[in-house]
């Protein structure tokens, strides 16, 4: 089956199963009514739950693997190329290829490299930094859609534009009155660091000379992984002490729909213990209108289960499922991702986020992933230190709401 067939497919059935889920959730709400058991009707309402998602997981799935199909044959070609050299540096030491790898991959991907180093054997391999952007991509969607700046140094500054004058400063004066001088709105300073992340998996040196390409692919893919989990995690509720801060981690400020710097407004769901159609449209409208265009719906898969059965005054439901490849689901209008780090729904708990994250997050990356074959440390073991350095935190307070599960 072509990736078209299968996005075409996909769409059909999700379009099949809404319909059936809005059909059995009516039923469960009659059941209610009526006192009557609803053991049986949640359990069919789980099951097409589970198949929506299902679905577009499916659709999402084939829509990459369309994309990836049509990428240039001469960056495959130089690809591979730079893979295999990759691999023989790790299987035997010798780096020699490598540069002719980079040189072949155009100025896009020369951008992201560091010549290794004769000395210590370090390098960076620009496809793997793309690969930890294209996991991180598939498991915390934060990365599509913040602000992502790859730096030199060892921290990003920047400053905050948030002071306006205050009305005593504005005056209307007559022709001749006086015109004493007053205050100026005042900037403040953010810095974020890039804090270094590693693993420093072995193999014995035999395994490597026995061992075919796939070694290499394998100890790729678990390592970058690795870091992309790690650092997903920490872009939603990282400390900030080694390591990126997390949206979840600021305090609240004391009224949601009032700037402060370095706190994050939270609406109340309306329910003690779960989410409510108002809690929602309620964080939804705590969003100014300018940054209505890139705002998303951010939550944990299972919280979007809830929201697929929430419906509006007139009786419409209000989840929006996807018709077109490439475009995410909808509540209310507004594009939803997964971020399957954040909470499941329960008292207290930060369950949902709404922001132009473009304008909210600040993503650093430092380098790609570096690599130290060290064959001497551990003998008869080859030891692949790796290494990268990355950081992340809020710097825009007014462009995300939270909403805190509490009525």
């Amino acid at each position: 089956m072509s990736e078209l067939t299968e996005i075409k497919t996909s769409i059909e059935e999700t379009q099949n199963l809404f319909k059936s889920l809005k059909e059995e959730n009516e039923e469960r709400i009659k059941a209610l009514e009526a006192k009557d058991g609803t053991a049986i009707i949640d359990d069919k309402l789980k099951k097409i739950d589970d198949a929506i998602e299902a679905n577009e997981q499916k659709m999402e799935a084939a829509f990459n693997r369309m994309k990836a199909g049509n990428q240039d044959n001469e960056l495959k070609e130089a690809t591979k190329e730079y893979k295999e050299a990759m691999f023989k540096y790790l299987k035997t030491g010798d780096s020699s290829d490598i540069e002719k790898g980079i040189e072949k991959m155009g100025d896009e991907f020369k951008a992201l490299s560091v010549n290794s180093d004769p000395n210590g054997g370090y390098l960076v391999e620009p496809d793997k930094s793309g690969r930890v952007s294209t996991v991180i991509f598939e498991t915390s969607p934060i990365r599509q859609y913040a602000s992502v700046q790859k730096i030199t140094t060892d921290r990003l500054q920047g400053t905050f534009d948030d002071e306006d004058f205050s009305d005593s400063d504005v005056k209307n004066v007559s022709e001749t009155g006086a015109r004493p001088t007053n205050g100026n709105p005042e900037f403040g300073q953010w810095e974020i660091p890039a804090h270094e992340m590693y693993t420093a998996p072995k193999a014995t040196q035999k395994l490597l000379d026995d061992t075919g390409e796939n070694i290499w692919n394998w100890l790729e893919k678990k390592i970058t992984s690795k870091f992309a989990r790690k650092q997903n995690k920490a872009t939603v509720v990282g400390t900030g002490v080694n390591e990126a801060r997390g949206f979840l981690t600021y305090p609240a400020a004391a009224d949601p729909y009032i700037y402060e710097r370095g706190k994050i407004g939270q609406v109340a769901s309306g329910s003690a213990t779960d989410i409510t159609v108002d809690g929602v449209l309620d964080l939804i409208d705590a969003i100014k209108d300018e940054y209505a265009p890139n705002m998303i719906l951010a939550g944990n898969r299972r919280t979007f289960s809830k929201l697929r059965k929430l419906k509006d005054s007139n009786g419409a439901y209000l989840w929006e499922p996807s018709l077109q490849a490439g475009q995410p689901p909808a509540f209310d209008g507004v594009p939803i991702a997964k971020f399957n780090d954040m909470p499941v729904v329960a008292g207290g708990a930060l369950a949902l986020a709404v922001a132009d994250f473009s304008m909210a997050y600040q993503i650093v990356d430092r380098e790609g992933i570096r690599v130290l074959r060290d064959p001497y440390t551990n003998k008869p073991y080859v030891i692949f230190y790796s290494t990268t350095r990355f950081g992340g935190a809020v710097i825009n307070f007014d462009a995300i709401k939270l909403m805190k599960i509490g009525a």
